[in-house]
């Protein structure tokens, strides 16, 4: 997915918040988490919907 590396970026600083003791930054990336994958799933499935059908090619046998 194109947008992976957003969910690791989230992943990477709710992780770093936990280390060094900040539990409110760690639990707003916890929920940046949520939302982040929410808006990327309705954002692939409406490229998916607006993608022509495609092609699909026989050999013949």
């Amino acid at each position: 997915m194109p947008h992976d590396w957003l969910m690791n970026v989230l992943n990477d600083l709710r992780a770093y918040a936990l280390r060094n003791g900040l539990p409110a930054i760690a639990n707003q990336m916890g929920e940046a988490r949520i939302v982040a994958a929410a808006e990327l799933a309705a954002l692939e499935e409406q490229s998916a919907s607006t993608r022509p059908p495609q092609a699909v090619c026989y050999t013949g046998h």
